[in-house]
């Protein structure tokens, strides 16, 4: 299964320069009774406007995570 993460774009140099970062989503059971090994998705990235409302340090909702804690080139 490969998942692409979204690339930076200029929303998230902004929540970067607040000190804010912007969490993506990582899709489960993209499809059923598929084999699993050749299943290409696209994370979603939060909204920018939620990801500016939330306190620093603040950890995302359910099911989403930071893209810092991936190494992405």
């Amino acid at each position: 299964m490969t998942i692409k993460i979204p690339e930076k774009s200029l929303a998230d140099q902004i929540l970067a320069a607040l000190g804010k970062k912007r969490a993506v989503f990582l899709p489960k059971n993209v499809a059923i009774n598929v084999d699993h090994r050749y299943i290409y998705a696209q994370a979603r990235k939060e909204s920018f406007l939620k990801a500016l409302l939330r306190p620093k340090n603040n950890q995302p909702p359910d099911g989403w995570v930071y893209t810092d804690k991936f190494d992405i080139d």
